[in-house]
């Protein structure tokens, strides 16, 4: 099989990866994701990237060590039994008050053993822990990350406080009380807003390549590129809340992305970042065109919360990554860094992106620094002329996948 081949057939078994995620989470399957995973590892080992050239060369370094580590039987078995509850939670009395916290405690030595697996694995390939494999991966600089973070956080503290006391939040309940605040003005109508966004930016003909499923599941949503860019799905739950219409603006954005691409094989394989960076993009523009004045102020307003509440998740997880065993004391210490309500210490261990996407919530801070900036400049050149904003999206950032990276993208369109 030549090297071109096996890129392609690489490609397609990703795509094939999510179609069974797809089927599990929406059509009530219980496939097996360790066989493809499985499938996946002895893939990867057999491609040969010194015959591949450039851009694809580089990039392929880049990201293999990755999908070795996640494909690799150890990760992968451990990872996709914490990815059914049911593993955890059959002999526990789901109608108890202190059920949440009974789970907590019954996934917590597989959560720190994976963590513990994924940072040997990643000493094993020369790095000094997981996150800074994960971070040559997605072509970004962790210092420079973690500065960005931090200023973004504590400039915004004082503002952030203020939501919390006027929206009366906690920890506990906090997507709960987050999803109560203000009216939708086409309450349970996704298909308006899905629409509006669509045409707005022009990019109607993209919908015949996007499949929506609409249904009350515990997922707030999730983008599927089975098949880039032909097959691209969708899962979400009804609008009936400012923050699930937030939600249905962010995954279009992760649709539009796909569905847009021209190329093929390794360049639709995304880093995490790229990938986040375009959704928010679209989500910010779903906000400002789609919206009415009061709706777009308090999706701002949750907006702001929430990447806070990540931006906290992200440094407590990085020293996680340090200190696995210490992760009740660092969770209760950096939760503290807002004036809210703290959870039990215990449950950090219900946050999947401790275990399902360890080292990807910075992607939400850093896409929202970076999409604001994108939308200032695009304003700046076109107003509020949204079809000439989707079509210099699509031209500078989409059409050609991954074939560059979001540096040189992003400088292409900022040229000031």
């Amino acid at each position: 099989m030549t090297v071109k081949n096996k890129e392609n057939k690489f490609a397609k078994m990703v795509g094939r990866q999510k179609l069974l995620q797809w089927e599990n989470y929406v059509e009530g399957k219980s496939n097996d994701l360790n066989k493809i995973n499985e499938k996946i590892f002895s893939l990867i080992k057999e491609i040969d990237e010194n015959k591949f050239e450039g851009r694809k060369r580089d990039y392929f370094n880049k990201i293999k060590l990755k999908y070795l580590i996640e494909n690799d039987p150890d990760v992968a078995s451990l990872r996709n039994k914490l990815d059914d509850r049911a593993n955890y939670n059959n002999d526990l009395d789901k109608s108890a008050e202190d059920y949440q916290y009974r789970l907590a405690l019954s996934l917590r030595e597989d959560v720190v053993n994976l963590i513990k697996i994924r940072n040997q694995k990643a000493k094993d390939y020369g790095f000094s822990g997981y996150p800074e494999m994960i971070f040559q991966s997605e072509e970004l600089d962790k210092e420079k990350v973690e500065e960005e973070i931090k200023d973004y956080l504590y400039s915004r503290i004082d503002k952030t406080n203020k939501l919390i006391e006027k929206y009366n939040l906690n920890w506990n309940e906090w997507f709960t009380k987050l999803r109560s605040i203000g009216e939708l003005n086409y309450y349970n109508e996704p298909y308006h807003y899905i629409k509006c966004l669509f045409h707005k930016l022009g990019l109607e003909s993209l919908q015949d390549n996007i499949r929506f499923e609409i249904k009350d599941q515990p997922i707030s949503g999730m983008a599927f590129p089975i098949s880039i860019p032909d097959d691209i799905r969708i899962l979400l739950k009804p609008t009936t809340s400012i923050m699930n219409c937030r939600t249905l603006f962010h995954e279009c954005g992760h649709a539009i992305n796909y569905a847009s691409n021209k190329e093929n094989g390794i360049f639709t394989i995304y880093t995490t970042f790229f990938d986040e960076f375009t959704a928010i993009l679209f989500e910010n523009i779903g906000l400002k065109s789609c919206f009415s004045e009061n709706e777009r102020e308090i999706a701002n307003d949750i907006k702001l919360l929430e990447t806070i509440r990540t931006s906290i998740s992200f440094l407590f997880e990085m020293e996680l990554w340090k200190n696995p065993d210490n992760a009740d004391k660092l969770f209760e210490e950096y939760q503290n860094i807002l004036s809210i309500q703290s959870k039990r210490k215990e449950m950090w261990t219900l946050d999947t992106f401790r275990y399902i996407d360890p080292v990807y919530v910075h992607n939400y801070v850093l896409g929202e620094i970076y999409a604001q900036k994108v939308i200032d400049e695009l304003e700046r050149e076109y107003e509020l002329n949204f079809e000439k904003w989707g079509q210099k999206i699509q031209n500078v950032f989409l059409k050609t996948g991954i074939k560059e990276s979001f540096r040189e993208k992003y400088n292409n369109l900022i040229k000031r």
